[in-house]
């Protein structure tokens, strides 16, 4: 398994058998994802607090992308 960053935001895996496909995720992100589904698996914290923590995580960084955009916007114009 290869897998390597040609675009930022995404990560492209290639797999022997399967071939080459993309991971619409940042590696943090995928990371913080497989952290909490072990977490999840194991039984340490329950499904129901997996989920919040997960749409709480992409609410934040929709939250960041949104500031910056509006950043890079007044820029701009500026």
């Amino acid at each position: 398994m290869e897998a390597n960053t040609a675009d930022r935001g995404t990560v492209r895996l290639t797999l022997p058998l399967v071939g080459e496909f993309a991971l619409p995720a940042s590696p943090d992100q995928l990371a913080f994802f497989g952290g909490v589904g072990l977490l999840t698996v194991t039984g340490l914290i329950e499904w129901p607090v997996a989920g919040v923590i997960l749409v709480g995580h992409l609410l934040a960084a929709n939250r960041n992308h949104q500031a910056l955009h509006e950043f890079g916007e007044s820029l701009e114009q500026a």
